[in-house]
């Protein structure tokens, strides 16, 4: 039985979930045709991509369905960085991989190279490329759909009123401008304004496949 309904997509996919290592001596200690049998996988435990959806989710270098491994949540305190603590597991050893968002340390890490002064600890993710890299990325099959505008009460009537606004506005050119500001032009739904647009898809949208960077960039190529 359902008990919530959803308004429509305001972007066609949700950001790409990725699967991150340590490196040896530049190479993954996880490879990236494991299938992740045996491994012991973090998981950032009230972050999305959740630990049920791994499962789900196929190795981009093989085609095959990851299984057999071990999903370790991880256990912050109080005031402790979620992210944080799943990186700090993966570098002691406790975990072998850790399943997270493919942008995430991109993302920290470059707001640490513009200001050192972070929520999170900048000198674990300035490791980024030396000590640890993802070996999968652009994986987007562990959701239905992209981001929603709105959830609520199944029944509530509200995805029948934003529905209708919501296709309207996805087709102007205030939309596509959003897009544009924000970085996300890849993931919204193209309409007429995005004629002749170019913009670079970073490698973290990429199927692992599809990757032309290396373990250095932060992102390894299929092996």
């Amino acid at each position: 039985q359902r008990y919530l309904e959803f308004s429509k997509s305001i972007l066609q996919d949700n950001k790409a979930a990725g699967i991150l290592t340590r490196l040896a001596g530049g190479v993954p200690v996880v490879d990236g045709t494991s299938s992740l049998d045996g491994v012991n996988v973090g998981d950032v435990v009230g972050w999305a991509p959740t630990a049920d959806t791994l499962q789900t989710a196929k190795n981009l270098c093989t085609g095959e369905t990851f299984s057999g491994f071990n999903m370790i949540p991880n256990t912050p305190g109080e005031d402790e960085n979620e992210i944080d603590v799943a990186l700090l597991q993966l570098l002691s050893g406790e975990v072998d991989a850790v399943w997270i968002y493919a942008d995430q340390a991109t993302t920290y890490k470059a707001a640490c190279d513009l200001d050192s002064s972070q929520e999170w600890d900048c000198s674990l993710w300035d490791g980024f490329g030396e000590e640890f890299a993802y070996v999968q990325t652009g994986i987007y099959d562990y959701s239905v759909s992209g981001t929603t505008l709105a959830i609520s009460k199944k029944g509530s009537g509200l995805a029948d009123t934003l529905n209708p606004c919501i296709d309207a506005f996805i087709q102007t050119e205030s939309y596509k401008n959003l897009c544009t500001k924000y970085g996300i032009e890849d993931q919204c739904f193209q309409n007429e304004f995005f004629s002749g647009t170019t913009g670079e898809v970073e490698p973290f949208s990429l199927p692992t496949n599809e990757l032309t960077t290396s373990c250095s960039d932060g992102y390894c190529p299929c092996p």
